[in-house]
């Protein structure tokens, strides 16, 4: 139990307040629960007084605004000034309010625990809050989370406010030197602000990307950056990203632009946890986005949304009239129901210029996945003359990539092209095979 208190002690960067934390911590151990609100208290204050200093040297405006009440009131009380304590005493009451509504320091919850202890701090300090009689007698157990809260909710994070924060992450994000590569992007942000980040700066960080990307006149505009960025966020603070996407992804589905419907039907697809809880008017829409799908990784996307059950209708629906030219995209392993539309589309082309464009956009590469059966009706197309495969320049190119990439067997192809009377083929077949074979 007690090594949590050294552990958060040691996260505590300011020797004074750490000083502070150490007494409060002591007077819990040896059973001074009442001296252990006070000081756990003091401490939160000090630490607070501590971090609006820090914050008004780092230049921000409003950190310096309220410091110097601070420091005129010390002044004041050097003159003599007794009357002022009053104003030190109202100050003082009013820092949470301060560090939750105006730096966004702190979250609702983490507020609300902190109030507490001001209310628990009250009763231990001031017994003519009472009206029982008898002093206030709080439980080991108060005493021990309030210490906690102070440590983990104040003092052992950095003098930093949410606006603050989150305009040091947009800058690093926007950086031509941050990483495009989703490890790299993760380890260079578990050593910025986003590593130690709660509630306030994860909400207004992810709200920045998501709602910047889609809006022309964010600096996050169409930025491959800001979603590898999302991607690793939520790698370090997984359930706090989730739930903010989530509440993003709805706003997102409810926008009229496309590029905000495109990039909440993207995170639906690309984060299961969203994707499990979209509510039906988010469906609705997306079951719309589905269907006017239409470029060269429209058929990758399907794939996605084929693995999300409430969406996999829709899917289909828009799968049965995918082109060849919306498969050129593909890089995910693609449903059945993908393969069974490029063996379709490739097997019905009525000329050599629509076989040679569906190869090189649909059936080469979709040949890796294709099985037996698959093959075998592209090769009896061939054979009857229902597509004009024969003599097309790319049809060897797919029999070329049928032997590089899928894992059909040499002998099942050969067997499929003399079944299919394409024995004039068989050379393709067996001249890949033997320059795979080693040299002596």
């Amino acid at each position: 139990m007690l090594a949590n208190f050294e552990e958060l002690i040691l996260r505590i960067a300011d020797p004074a307040s750490r000083a502070h934390y150490h007494e409060a911590v002591r007077c819990y151990e040896s059973g001074a629960l009442r001296a252990a609100i006070v000081s756990a208290y003091v401490s939160l204050c000090f630490d607070l007084v501590e971090k609006l200093r820090a914050m008004a040297d780092l230049g921000d405006g409003r950190a310096k605004e309220e410091f110097s009440k601070i420091e005129e009131f010390n002044r004041q009380i050097r003159n003599g000034n007794v009357e002022v304590i009053k104003n030190v005493l109202e100050f003082e009451r009013g820092l949470l309010e301060l560090f939750h509504k105006d730096f966004e320091f702190l979250d609702n919850h983490e507020y609300s625990e902190l109030v507490r202890l001001r209310d628990d701090r009250n009763r231990c300090a001031h017994p003519t809050f009472l009206d029982t009689g008898s002093a206030y007698s709080p439980s080991p157990e108060l005493a021990r989370l309030h210490i906690r809260n102070v440590g983990l909710y104040v003092l052992g994070q950095q003098p930093r406010h949410g606006r603050a924060a989150i305009a040091s992450l947009k800058n690093l994000i926007l950086s031509p030197f941050f990483p495009l590569v989703d490890n790299l992007a993760v380890e260079r942000l578990r050593t910025s602000e986003f590593a130690n980040a709660r509630g306030p700066l994860i909400n207004g960080i992810i709200d920045e990307l998501l709602f910047g990307w889609p809006d022309p006149d964010s600096d996050f505009h169409h930025k491959n950056s800001a979603l590898i960025a999302l991607f690793a966020m939520v790698q370090i603070h997984r359930p706090a990203s989730i739930e903010r996407i989530k509440l993003a992804v709805r706003k997102l589905l409810k926008r009229p632009e496309e590029d905000a419907i495109h990039l909440g039907g993207y995170l639906v697809l690309t984060i299961a946890d969203v994707g499990e809880d979209i509510d039906p008017g988010s469906v609705a829409t997306l079951a719309t986005w589905l269907q006017h799908l239409d470029d060269a990784h429209t058929s990758n996307l399907l794939s996605m949304a084929c693995e999300n059950r409430t969406l996999r209708p829709h899917a289909l629906a828009r799968v049965a009239t995918l082109q060849p030219q919306n498969f050129v995209g593909q890089q995910r392993f693609p449903p059945v129901e993908i393969v069974d539309r490029a063996v379709e589309l490739y097997s019905n082309v009525k000329d050599w210029y629509s076989a040679n464009a569906c190869a090189s956009q649909c059936a080469v590469p979709l040949a890796q996945y294709m099985s037996p059966s698959h093959v075998d009706r592209i090769f009896a197309a061939a054979s009857t003359g229902q597509a004009d495969l024969r003599g097309s320049h790319e049809f060897p190119t797919f029999i070329r990539a049928l032997v590089n990439n899928n894992t059909i067997s040499e002998d099942v192809l050969l067997e499929l092209m003399q079944k299919n009377s394409l024995d004039s083929y068989r050379h393709l077949v067996e001249v890949s095979s033997a320059t795979a074979l080693p040299s002596g």
